[in-house]
């Protein structure tokens, strides 16, 4: 079976799925999603998930957003080493996505 290591960052996406036009100087609903990130992270998750024996090497803070991040990868089979750099917090990456499912 082949072994694959994906280097990359460790970001959390935190995706705001808009459900109208923003009102400016109002409040506007939205539903939004919190998922780790990254290319490489991705694409680990992926290899695990076909059945590829599929390693991670990245760094993530030492908080919850870490905590999760390794959560997820440890969910989908994904094997790694030590990722906490203690004092440091987690990349994180907002996306708005319009009414209209643009970014």
């Amino acid at each position: 079976m082949s072994r694959i290591l994906c280097i990359g960052d460790a970001m959390v996406d935190v995706i705001v799925q808009l459900q109208e036009p923003i009102n400016t100087g109002s409040d506007t609903q939205s539903e939004i999603t919190m998922l780790s990130g990254g290319a490489a992270a991705n694409t680990a998750a992926w290899l695990a998930a076909s059945g590829t024996e599929a390693y991670f090497a990245g760094r993530v803070g030492s908080d919850a957003a870490g905590e999760g991040f390794i959560a997820e990868l440890d969910r989908f089979g994904v094997r790694h080493g030590e990722m906490r750099i203690h004092g440091e917090r987690t990349g994180i990456v907002v996306v708005l996505v319009d009414h209209n499912g643009e970014r």
